[in-house]
């Protein structure tokens, strides 16, 4: 094996951990390479500190008050739930809460092709794209709603209200 520069590394710098794995390279020859970008920015990246999330408008408990609650916080934003989101910036239910500061981020994204998406679903969260002519009136919307709630729950967890109702709870519990 030998080194950028031509020569051959001494024998005894040579380890292997059985004969199929390669020699490894000296300590200081790996440390005297040139950082690549990518590297440099994902180092900046990983020793940045993160701010704890705020705490959410909702509460996230199975109980008769949360739903009041949550029911007239959405409405207090005539029912628009993103409204309700915009409201309070940097909860967990923020778009891109989960990632680092867009300082640290984004020249990552830029060394990628589809940096600028990946930028824009951080920013603003994913988009779903229907078929042209899938969109739904608010009584269309409204009409589905009322279906699924009249359908119940699926057949798999009919007659298992009880249990679903102690685990959600318990989940609940942990989360909140």
């Amino acid at each position: 094996m030998k080194s950028k520069e031509g020569e051959s590394y001494p024998a005894q710098k040579r380890q292997r951990k059985s004969e199929n794995d390669p020699p490894s390279l000296p300590n200081e020859t790996i440390q005297s390479r040139p950082k690549s970008r990518l590297v440099c920015l994902l180092k900046r990246t990983y020793s940045s500190i993160c701010p704890p999330p705020q705490h959410s408008q909702f509460v996230f408990k199975n109980t008769e008050e949360a739903v009041i609650k949550n029911s007239a916080l959405i409405m207090s934003f005539d029912g628009n739930v993103s409204a309700v989101l915009d409201n309070k910036k940097g909860s967990t239910l923020t778009p891109g809460s989960e990632f680092r500061n867009e300082e640290f981020i984004n020249p990552l994204f830029d060394l990628h092709e589809d940096g600028e998406k990946l930028k824009e679903i951080i920013e603003k969260g994913a988009s779903y794209i229907f078929k042209d002519g899938t969109e739904q009136t608010e009584d269309e919307r409204r009409s589905d709603i009322i279906a699924a709630v009249e359908k119940g729950n699926n057949h798999s967890a009919r007659g298992k209200e009880s249990l679903l109702k102690t685990r959600y709870t318990k989940k609940s519990k942990e989360e909140g």
